[in-house]
């Protein structure tokens, strides 16, 4: 979940200075840090070595961007705290540099929680640096640390992480926030990546033997930030709340493609133009490496939520990403330290009416090309006609129409769902039993099924035949997640952790009592094309992560208080070339007692067998009588022509 940054500087002539085009990062001391509580006894121990990649503008007439890199001293201040729920280190070094990196406990899992990054741009480590004596503070969302209490996080490979404009790579990590006995490390347990060939270069799931009960750590949901811009007068003139995240493949030295993931970060600055028919809306960040800008239009004669006529309205016509591949971000890239721009024009994204303000929490994807795609989520947005600094009545995509749907609601959903068995491919899937517990150990969640993926591709022959990848979700997978009144999560991580499904359940009531369902409302999947599962792939495509998203869908849908049934089983489409294929699903997120599942809710597809199954025996049945009677009625004519003879 979380991860460590810690700054520093080693000594001036340790500093590596690396302009915009030239990366070159030292490669990182392994420091030993240890933490002691009031009796002296040590309580918490760091094993880490580290590297900073810190963006800075130069004082110069072109305010040319470059980047300082150093790595952590080994001889760096320590200080810090150890309770039973909670435990914190501060490593501090040099003239303003500090990092605090916090931990959190429970019964069953030890994370990193949050990170603090702080530093002061000195001409030292800094040189000719704009904002000369500043300092300042970073802050982010931490990297995947977990493990069991009283065990110890092992992660040897280089992993890459982003704290607000600072990018860490760090190794040879190894961290014990609790229970630490005789002031030596307990039994580690070791990052999926350490077990890998091809790690990933964002998040790195960890292998575990606890029995799951944590959050899941699939990519992490990017944060809503809120963004405005004024007119001339000083009037607000757009408006915009949104999370967005950036996915972009691309080319390691190997020869395999990897995929880097980021954020725009928290109080990100907005810049931009308003006008009668056309704003913009333009966010810098990472220092100035990476620029998103977002064009509207305004646009006559149709509204595409509504599917009628209108006078007026408005839509994204064209986004441009420009974004540079730094070590930290692209570890290997072939392309290192080259800028590139990334643009999709002819959009009609965030499609709305004149007058009202666009609001869509699910999930919209935009790929910019082959290899960029932005991610979109919990947006609301007014480009034009802002009154008062207020947004406009809400006009909802379609999309949030289909999240709730009432009783009696026959809107189709956005995932079709086959009603019939799926097809039988070579092999069926090993029927698996998931169970998570709950903080007081209770079981809070049920699943007996077997689920198979099916993916679509290219082939690399001539005709470009179209293939289809199937596989398993095997018995050995590693499985993680969370209950609540509300949610509950399953995680599933397999293949060395490079293929993921994550499946959410909702809880839908709290409807005045007339909605009392709970259902699958999410899939979220991630996956490599690699050789054992794609053989004939195209090469440009191996070793390209992937990552494939459906959300407000209705799968599993039963009574709560009940589980649900479907021995049929279902083919779950999340694009027009993925499937995930359940077969003999038996589920129950919420209300479980005693260990067991509820009375069933058995699905539409079972009933339609057992609806039938009496029709099919009384016809068989009444095929045989007709067939008795044809038998008879032929043996006595026979026998009459016999005796007339």
């Amino acid at each position: 979940m979380a991860w460590l940054a810690c700054l520093t500087i080693l000594a001036l002539s340790s500093f590596v200075h690396v302009n915009s085009q030239e990366w070159g990062p030292p490669p990182s001391p392994v420091g030993h840090f240890a933490v002691s509580d009031g009796q002296n006894n040590t309580c918490l121990l760091m094993t880490v070595g580290m590297t900073f990649h810190v963006p800075y503008v130069k004082n110069d007439t072109k305010n040319t961007k470059v980047v300082a890199s150093y790595p952590l001293p080994t001889d760096a201040d320590v200080t810090g705290s150890c309770k039973d729920t909670t435990a914190s280190i501060t490593l501090s070094w040099g003239n303003g540099f500090n990092v605090t990196v916090k931990f959190e406990s429970n019964a069953t899992v030890f994370y990193a929680s949050d990170i603090v990054i702080g530093y002061a741009l000195n001409p030292d480590v800094f040189p000719d640096c704009k904002d000369d004596g500043e300092t300042r503070l970073q802050s982010g969302p931490p990297h995947d640390i977990h493990a069991m209490p009283g065990r110890s996080y092992m992660c040897d490979v280089t992993v890459n992480v982003t704290v607000g404009n600072v990018s860490v790579s760090f190794s040879h990590l190894q961290v014990q926030p609790f229970q630490v006995k005789g002031g030596n490390f307990s039994k580690a347990e070791e990052c999926a990546a350490d077990m890998s060939t091809t790690p990933s270069a964002h998040t790195i799931p960890v292998k575990t033997t606890v029995h799951p009960t944590t959050t899941p750590y699939p990519v992490p949901k990017p944060t809503q930030n809120n963004y405005t811009l004024t007119d001339s007068g000083g009037k607000v003139c757009f408006m915009a709340l949104m999370a967005t995240q950036i996915h972009v493949n691309y080319t390691r030295t190997t020869g395999k493609t990897g995929l880097a993931i980021w954020d725009v970060p928290k109080n990100t600055k907005a810049a931009g133009t308003c006008g009668n028919d056309t704003a913009s809306l333009e966010l810098v960040f990472d220092g100035g490496l990476t620029n998103l800008t977002v064009v509207f239009v305004s646009t006559k004669g149709w509204n595409d939520l509504a599917d009628v006529d209108t006078d007026s309205g408005f839509k994204a016509s064209e986004m441009v990403l420009e974004y540079m591949e730094t070590e930290a971000r692209f570890p290997d890239s072939v392309d290192n330290g080259t800028s590139h721009t990334a643009e999709k024009k002819n959009l009609t994204t965030f499609r709305g009416s004149s007058g009202m303000s666009y609001k869509c929490n699910a999930r919209q994807s935009v790929e910019l090309n082959d290899d960029v795609t932005l991610l979109f989520e919990d947006v609301q947005l007014q480009p034009f006609q802002v009154k008062g600094g207020h947004f406009d009545p809400v006009e909802e995509c379609s999309a949030d129409k289909q999240t709730t749907p009432e009783p009696g609601n026959t809107t189709t959903p956005m995932t079709t769902m086959a009603t019939l068995p799926p097809p039988r491919p070579g092999h069926d899937p090993s029927m698996l039993n998931f169970t998570l517990t709950d903080d007081n150990d209770k079981i809070c969640f049920m699943a007996v099924m077997g689920l198979q993926i099916e993916v679509n591709y290219t082939t690399q022959d001539r005709k470009k035949t179209i293939a289809t990848a199937r596989w398993n979700v095997p018995k050995n997978v590693n499985v993680t997640g969370k209950c609540s009144n509300t949610t509950t999560t399953l995680t599933l991580t397999f293949d060395g952790g490079l293929t993921v499904v994550m499946m959410t359940f909702k809880n839908q009531s709290g409807k005045g009592g007339s909605v009392n369902k709970f259902m699958v409302s999410d899939i979220d999947f991630r996956y490599m094309k690699d050789k054992s599962h794609f053989p004939d792939a195209q090469p440009a495509e191996l070793g390209k992560n992937v990552s494939v998203s459906q959300h407000n869908l209705t799968v599993f849908k039963g009574e709560l208080g009940s589980s649900y049934l479907c021995k049929m089983g279902e083919n779950i489409t999340l694009n027009q070339n993925v499937t995930l294929r359940a077969i003999k699903v038996h589920v129950q997120p919420f209300g479980l007692k005693n260990n067991k599942f509820n009375e069933a809710e058995v699905c539409e597809a079972d009933n339609d067998v057992t609806t039938l199954r009496p029709i099919i025996v009384g016809c068989a049945i009444a095929g045989i009588d007709v067939l008795m009677l044809m038998y008879y009625g032929i043996g006595r004519r026979m026998r009459r022509n016999k005796d007339t003879r």
